[in-house]
């Protein structure tokens, strides 16, 4: 099985009057990651599959959606410091997410100072309402659903996809009516694309998976032995790049069969 990699995600929503105060939609692979957003939310959503972040997934090629697992908590407008409430208003009062996707192919360390190319916007798939739970607020992990009851929590993977060809970092903005100044992610590509070693081996009697990150499958390259690196999904079947090939017309080509 592929192994998801997430990076942390950074949203907001816009405090209006009389709101208690600013609230952000994130997520993060790391407990460390978390409790360093805005207000230092506590916790570790992660680790119950709340919150993880922005990871991307293999369509097709180099065809590529995102998936996003975020959380929704609050901060006090006075202070700016983490606090459980609830989003305002009552139930009549809907609150939207907006997503919006830019990539660049610029080789860079310093990704807020180069041009980027908008790739998509869409609307988060779940909407929001006055009256339900923030993080950590009692019901915020229920399951979603458009009543006072319903949770908080966010999963589910974009309608728009994109062609990841030379991409090197996306720039993700995810936003509510009034936010500003907007908070941007900047997400190097190759840290969220899902990855995995093939086939396994036999040591010592047991079928050991490839799938990890010390590895057994390794090539000998200038007098020494190196672990062989992780197939991406984007390579997987390409002529000369996959595992599993057959020599055809000069070419190592992937097998169509399927079976032994």
């Amino acid at each position: 099985m592929p192994n998801r990699r997430y990076a942390p995600i950074l949203g907001s929503w816009g405090r209006d009057p009389g709101v208690p105060g600013d609230v952000h939609i994130v997520g993060a692979p790391t407990a460390e990651q978390f409790n360093a957003f805005p207000g230092n939310p506590p916790g570790n959503p992660a680790e119950f599959r709340y919150g993880e972040g922005v990871t991307a997934e293999n369509i097709s090629g180099n065809i590529f959606r995102l998936r996003l697992s975020l959380v929704a908590y609050g901060v006090k407008g006075e202070t700016g410091r983490y606090t459980p409430y609830n989003y305002a208003g009552s139930l009549a009062t809907e609150y939207d997410w907006q997503l919006i996707v830019a990539k660049t192919s610029v080789q860079t360390e310093n990704p807020e100072s180069v041009p980027y190319t908008h790739a998509f916007t869409e609307t988060l798939k779940k909407r929001y309402y006055g009256t339900q739970s923030l993080y950590e607020k009692a019901g915020w992990n229920n399951p979603h659903s458009q009543n006072s009851s319903g949770g908080t929590w966010y999963n589910d993977v974009t309608d728009n996809t994109f062609d990841s060809t030379d991409i090197t970092w996306l720039k993700i903005t995810i936003y509510g009516d009034d936010t500003y100044p907007l908070e941007y992610s900047y997400i190097r590509f190759k840290d969220i694309v899902s990855d995995y070693r093939p086939m396994a081996i036999r040591e010592k009697g047991v079928w050991k998976s490839l799938d990890n990150q010390g590895g057994y499958w390794k090539i000998r390259k200038s007098g020494s032995w190196v672990d062989i690196p992780k197939t991406l999904f984007s390579e997987d079947g390409q002529p000369n790049k996959s595992a599993n090939q057959i020599r055809k017309d000069g070419t190592w080509k992937a097998q169509s069969k399927i079976g032994g």
